[in-house]
């Protein structure tokens, strides 16, 4: 997932869940003042008291549903993330490798070449030593 559109997506989640929480804050100051009196005398009071109550816990769920969401995109990024340095150090182990391997070869090389002349050099006495 590109880092961008996660970004993008976190912040927009983000601001829901800003937004939730001023509507809640809005339910909550409309029952505090429905409460000043004496609310359980009236009928309609009650009422907009049940339907605000009720608004508040649709809300609640809302925002924890956006919360949720949230905590599972913030989850998947860091396995991403996780994975991404697991790729990246096997890689790194493969190159490594690869790269001792290599120099490895170069000193068995050079030792060859090195043998090949002690060797050459030990015949061309022998030959002159032969004549």
């Amino acid at each position: 997932m590109d880092d961008n559109l996660v970004n993008y997506k976190t912040k927009k989640i983000m601001q829901s869940i800003e937004d939730i929480r001023g509507k809640k804050s809005e339910i909550a100051q409309a029952l505090r003042a429905l409460k000043i009196g004496k609310p359980q005398e009236n009928e309609e009071v009650k009422e907009d008291m049940k339907q605000l109550i009720a608004a508040y816990d649709a809300i609640s769920e809302q925002e924890t549903q956006y919360t949720n969401i949230l905590k599972t995109i913030v989850e998947i990024h860091e396995q991403a993330t996780l994975d991404i340095a697991k790729d990246f150090e096997k890689k790194l182990k493969k190159m490594t490798q690869k790269l001792k391997e290599q120099k490895e070869n170069k000193k068995k090389k050079k030792r060859k070449r090195t043998m090949k002349r002690i060797t050459l050099k030990k015949l061309q006495k022998n030959w002159l030593t032969v004549k």
